[in-house]
């Protein structure tokens, strides 16, 4: 029964954060200024990507050590924390480049784009870590409460800064939800790791 709880919990977490981020899209289509920045967004975002599966590959792998353990072990978070500073510094420096080689002259406002959501990716894929140790711990609730705020947070900052910015307000509307992700899931785990 319990196990079936946890479940639960998770599936509903997810739904809740998939939906908001898949809203993002609708959004920008709806109160942009065209759908051209529709495409500019999703193609900066595929782009980021890979930057928050980075930290998530690596809680997978730890997985079974977090559940015998009673925190992530400081040197994984340092090399967590300085990986993602050396790829975001390399996005920044290489964006430009990047969406050059790739793309079309039409494309270049992806180049912003692709700054601004390298931030919250790395902001997403380091709570990810955190989150797969809540995760082998069994805390479905936590996670649960933490995917409702976070896609509550992405829904209301997406709802004002698309109408103001169109694509630009989407991107940092994905960095404020990446940002609330992080101080909520290290909330979470500083608490829980007190108690064990």
């Amino acid at each position: 029964k319990s196990s079936k709880k946890f479940g639960f919990n998770v599936y509903l977490g997810s739904l809740i954060a998939v939906g908001a981020s898949t809203l993002t899209g609708i959004l920008i289509g709806v109160f942009g200024s065209d759908n051209q920045e529709v495409a500019s967004y999703t193609i900066a975002l595929q782009f980021t990507a890979p930057l928050s599966l980075i930290p998530n590959v690596l809680g997978t792998s730890h997985f079974k050590e977090f559940t015998h353990s009673s925190r992530i072990a400081p040197r994984l978070l340092l090399y967590m924390y300085v990986l993602s500073c050396c790829v975001m510094l390399f996005v920044f420096c290489f964006a430009e480049l990047l969406v050059n080689f790739f793309f079309e002259d039409v494309y270049s406002d992806v180049v912003v784009l692709l700054n601004i959501l390298t931030i919250g990716s790395v902001l997403y894929g380091l709570s990810n870590l955190y989150n797969k140790f809540l995760l082998s711990k069994g805390e479905g609730e936590i996670i649960r409460n933490i995917s409702l705020v976070v896609g509550s947070t992405l829904l209301i900052s997406n709802l004002v800064l698309i109408n103001l910015y169109g694509a630009i307000g989407a991107s940092i509307a994905f960095v404020i939800s990446g940002a609330t992700y992080l101080l909520i899931v290290k909330y979470c785990y500083i608490k829980i790791t007190r108690q064990l």
